[in-house]
């Protein structure tokens, strides 16, 4: 069943952007998540990332060409992380969080007060799950990288398994 929520009117009004086409004013800032991530719903397109509390957003308020491509704007333009997201349609029960949210965005930008809950699909809430729970260690520069030695050694594989990438 295609997704419903891209032919709602508050979608609309958002994709439409202002009169010059660009990010409409009086958006709320995007939510993040209990790491700090910027949490994007479904269809978003155009940069609401704040750096004082939502006063203001980015200066730039042109509509990307799809959430990728605002995922790369926030990665590199802001150095902010993403939440995951999976590739997929929407469940009925998504579709209909994901339609409620942007009837709220919309509210929100005619200057009701509400508090804005980001729509993600359960398939990304569970792999961001299984990722959190991960062995981490640190790259040359300091990055985070999956410790793979330590989840053989977690499984009980260290003597039995080698690791292909790096010969140990």
């Amino acid at each position: 069943m295609p997704s419903r929520y891209r032919d709602t009117e508050a979608y609309k009004w958002y994709l439409a952007g202002a009169q010059d086409g660009k990010r409409a004013r009086n958006l709320p800032a995007f939510n993040t998540d209990g790491q700090g991530r910027v949490v994007l719903a479904v269809g978003e397109v155009f940069c609401r990332v704040s750096d004082d509390g939502g006063r203001t957003l980015c200066h730039d308020r042109h509509k990307h060409s799809s959430g990728g491509a605002l995922k790369k704007h926030i990665r590199t333009g802001h150095e902010l992380e993403v939440a995951p997201s999976v590739p997929g349609g929407l469940t009925m029960k998504d579709d209909q969080a994901t339609m409620r949210y942007w009837d709220n965005i919309k509210r929100m930008a005619d200057g009701e007060d509400l508090v804005l809950q980001t729509p993600r699909k359960a398939k990304a809430i569970a792999l961001d799950s299984l990722l959190k729970n991960l062995p981490y260690k640190e790259d040359d520069e300091g990055n985070p990288i999956i410790d793979f030695s330590a989840m053989r050694n977690i499984a009980g594989l260290e003597d039995k398994v080698a690791c292909t990438v790096c010969a140990s």
